[in-house]
C-alpha cells in the first residue's frame, strides 16, 4: 500500500555494560531504538490496537529491550497527546522491576490513560494491580469498531520477534528531568528532521504513526462537495490534499506526512486515486475514523446544489461501479459486514452524500457481489 516503508535498524545495538554516555547520548540512543521498535511493529498489521484503547490513550511509554540495563533498570521515552495529532517532545524516564526476568522479555510499551497520565507526570507511577495496569489487546484479541467503555487506566504489552504481545510487567516509571525538551515541531519539520536522522524526530513520526495506524473497520461514502476557497470542484486528489492542508487534516503515518482526509477520491470518469494509506487512521468523520473514508467528486445533495452548480447532482455510472468494486475488495480483505457500510450523514449532522446518492441500491448491489 502507499506509504508503507520498511526501516533498517541502521545498525543500532544494544549498549555494552561498561559504556559510559553523556545524558544527550543516552537520550539519543534510546529514541533512537524506541523509533525502531515502534517502526516494526507498524509494519504487522497483526499488530494493531484497537482504536477503543488508543482513542483513551494520553501519553506512550516505550522501553527499549535491554538499552544500558542495570540490574532490574532500564531507560524508556515518555511522550503525550497534547491535541488529537500533536505530541509533546519525548522525556526520558527509568523503568525498574523486582523482576529481572522481565527485562530480558523484549520491548516495553505502555499506554496511559488520563489519571494514569498525571500519577506519571508528578514523578512516579507504579504499575501492577493496584494501579489498574493489565495486559494490553491487539485486533487478535479483540475487535472494537469505535470508541468503547473501557476499565483499564493502564494497558501494557511487550514486543517479541516483531510480534506485540498483552502482558503485565510490574515495576514502577520515573520520569527523568531534561533541559533538552524544545516547543512542539509542526509535522512537517517532524518528518524533514526524521528523514535526516535526528533521533527525536524519528521517535516522534514513529509515535504519531503508532496512534494512526488502524485495521479497517468499515467504509463511509462521502461526496466531496466544492472547495470553498475557489468556488470549484475538486479534479484530483492534489486539490483536496491542499485544501484539507490549510484546514489542519495533516497528519503522519508510517513516517511520511499526509493531508487529505480520506483513503480514496473516485473522479467521475471512474478513476480512484488513493489519498491516505488504508492502514492510517482518517480524518472525514470523528468518531469512525477507523472506517475508511471513500469521496465520489460531486454534490449530491438537492438542497446543497439543486441545478448542479457545484458539480454533478449525483453519481456518474463509472463512479458507481468504481465504487463498488472498490468496496468489494475492502470488504474482502478486512471482512468488513455490511452494516459497516455507512454514509456520513449516518453517523454525523451532515448532508454528505447527499439525498441524490442511490444508497439503498449500492447495497442491495452488494450483497448481491457476496
Amino acid at each position: 500500500m502507499t506509504g508503507s516503508c520498511n526501516t533498517p535498524d541502521n545498525g543500532a545495538r544494544p549498549a555494552a555494560a561498561h559504556e559510559r554516555k553523556t545524558p544527550s547520548a543516552q537520550r539519543s540512543d534510546v529514541l533512537l531504538r524506541a523509533a525502531i521498535g515502534l517502526e516494526n511493529l507498524i509494519q504487522k498489521p497483526e499488530n494493531a490496537i484497537p482504536s477503543a484503547v488508543l482513542n483513551r490513550t494520553k501519553c506512550l511509554v516505550f522501553v527499549p529491550h535491554q538499552v544500558g540495563t542495570r540490574g532490574g533498570a532500564a531507560p524508556g521515552i515518555e511522550s503525550c497527546r497534547k491535541k488529537e495529532n500533536s505530541w509533546s517532545s519525548p522525556v526520558l524516564l527509568e523503568f525498574t522491576t523486582p523482576q529481572k526476568r522481565q527485562m530480558d522479555s523484549g520491548d516495553l510499551v505502555v499506554l496511559l490513560d488520563e489519571s494514569a497520565s498525571e500519577k506519571l507526570l508528578r514523578g512516579e507511577l507504579r504499575l501492577g494491580p493496584q494501579s489498574r495496569a493489565f495486559a494490553g489487546r491487539t485486533t487478535r484479541d479483540m475487535n472494537l469498531a469505535t470508541n468503547a467503555e473501557l476499565s483499564q487506566d493502564i494497558w501494557m504489552y511487550t514486543q517479541q520477534d516483531g510480534r506485540l504481545i498483552g502482558k503485565s510487567v510490574p515495576g514502577t516509571l520515573v520520569l527523568q528531568s531534561s533541559s533538552e525538551q524544545k516547543p512542539e515541531t509542526a509535522f512537517q519539520h517532524i518528518v524533514m528532521e526524521s528523514r535526516a536522522g535526528n533521533p527525536t524526530a524519528r521517535f516522534a513520526a514513529a509515535a504519531i504513526s503508532f496512534f494512526n495506524t488502524i485495521t479497517p473497520t468499515g467504509i463511509i461514502i462521502h461526496h466531496s462537495g466544492i472547495i470553498p476557497t475557489t468556488n470549484e470542484l475538486p479534479t484530483d486528489e492534489r486539490q483536496v490534499d491542499r485544501f484539507h492542508q490549510k484546514h489542519g487534516f495533516e497528519t503522519i503515518c508510517f513516517g511520511r506526512l499526509y493531508h487529505v482526509a480520506y483513503h480514496f477520491l473516485i473522479l467521475p470518469s471512474g478513476e480512484v486515486q488513493v489519498g491516505r494509506p488504508e492502514r492510517c487512521q482518517g480524518a472525514h468523520a470523528p468518531g469512525y475514523n477507523s472506517y475508511l473514508g471513500i469521496a465520489l467528486i460531486g454534490d449530491f445533495s438537492s438542497v446543497d446544489n439543486p441545478s448542479g452548480e457545484k458539480g454533478n447532482t449525483k453519481p456518474t455510472t463509472r463512479q458507481m461501479k468504481s465504487l463498488a468494486l472498490l468496496c468489494w475488495r475492502i470488504r474482502g480483505r478486512y471482512d468488513i459486514p455490511l452494516q459497516r457500510i455507512l454514509r456520513h450523514s449516518d453517523v454525523s449532522s451532515t448532508l454528505c452524500p447527499g439525498d441524490r446518492f442511490p444508497f439503498t441500491s449500492f447495497l442491495q448491489q452488494l450483497e448481491r457481489q457476496q
